[in-house]
């Protein structure tokens, strides 16, 4: 059963896709929602605030996806934190890139569901 305390950082440019990925998490219950729109306002609120999981789009405003996991794995304080990646990248080459950086999962923004991202929050925050 999943934490609903568990805090969960959104690093994601696109204003829209939040405000339906933060309002869909809250009405399942998860309350401890931060959201950044750029690498390194996501980099500086995941120092800040420690979340349980990060969900991260791969192509942002000044820090790429990749850059911020790298200096996410590089730091003492949060290298251990889950990361779940949401993109539009849908290339194989990528996605398996941004695998071996220690990531929980991907998914494809084209195939986007809310159930399906639950599904994927749930078992991660349950490892």
């Amino acid at each position: 059963m999943m934490q609903k305390d568990a805090k969960i950082l959104i690093v994601e440019d696109d204003a829209d896709f939040v405000k339906i990925l933060s309002t869909g998490l809250v009405d399942y219950g998860l309350k401890n929602i931060i959201t950044a729109f750029d690498g390194e306002e996501g980099l500086e609120k995941a120092i800040k605030e420690k979340p349980d999981l990060i969900l991260l789009d791969l192509i942002l405003p000044k820090m790429r996806g990749e850059d911020f996991l790298k200096k996410l794995r590089a730091h003492p304080d949060i290298h251990a934190i889950a990361v779940l990646i949401i993109s539009q990248l849908s290339d194989y080459k990528k996605i398996s890139e941004t695998m071996s950086l220690g990531i929980k999962g991907y998914i494809v923004k084209a195939d986007f569901s809310l159930d399906r991202m639950i599904e994927q929050i749930e078992r991660i925050l349950d490892e």
